[in-house]
């Protein structure tokens, strides 16, 4: 069964879980980029026959920022490599972003879940 990670907009794949990469070793799949800066908008992320749609909000400090269907925001990391993604909290707080917290994203107070407070959002 196909349990690889996709992220499409408008039917173009912005990235993907592959092994159709450099960066694959002994067949596992690696998280790849294929659009680095898409444009805002409605996207769809697939897990085998699972489905989400999401507000696709922008790129920021190499995360992909999105609002769930709850409205609480998640950031995927947007770059080559291991697949990372989870909820964006106030940090200090744990307390979950939502869209009213997008005017401050990136003034240093947000971090991703089980990220390392470095950057904006937290880096792995």
């Amino acid at each position: 069964m196909d349990q690889r990670i996709i992220i499409e907009k408008d039917g173009t794949i912005l990235a993907q879980h592959t092994n159709e990469s450099y960066l694959s070793h002994y067949d596992q799949p690696v998280w790849v980029i294929e659009e680095e800066e898409p444009d805002p908008g409605r996207v769809v992320w697939r897990q085998g026959k699972k489905e989400q749609y999401l507000d696709f909000l922008g790129v920021v400090d190499g995360w992909f920022i999105a609002a769930q269907s709850d409205g609480n925001l998640v950031g995927i990391i947007w770059s080559d490599g291991s697949y990372y993604a989870n909820l964006i909290v106030q940090a200090g707080t744990g307390q979950v972003a939502d869209r009213t917290a997008l005017d401050n994203i990136d003034d240093g107070t947000f971090q991703v879940i089980g990220t390392v407070p470095m950057g904006i959002l937290g880096c792995l």
